[in-house]
């Protein structure tokens, strides 16, 4: 009986109309300071994917430049004398 009469009132909480409220950022109140801040934090991490996926591409861009333009120094080895 203890036990049913806890889980009562542990429901009873979910109803009350403070704590069923959500906050600001989730009825998107603008101007708030806490919807302002989650928005720019959003942005940040946009930022710090767009700056990785970024670099990916630029290294993919540079291997893909330097298979089709091989380096000249194979033929002035082959040319050269070493050790003689």
């Amino acid at each position: 009986m203890l036990r049913f009469l806890s889980f009562l009132i542990f429901l009873s909480f979910g109803t009350l109309a403070e704590s069923a409220l959500g906050c600001a950022v989730c009825f998107g109140a603008e101007g708030h300071a806490m919807t302002e801040g989650m928005n720019m934090g959003i942005l940040v991490l946009l930022g710090f994917i767009v700056t990785v996926l970024g670099g990916f591409a630029a290294f993919i861009g540079y291997l893909m430049y330097r298979s089709n333009h091989p380096l000249e120094i194979a033929s002035e080895i082959s040319g050269s004398s070493f050790g003689n």
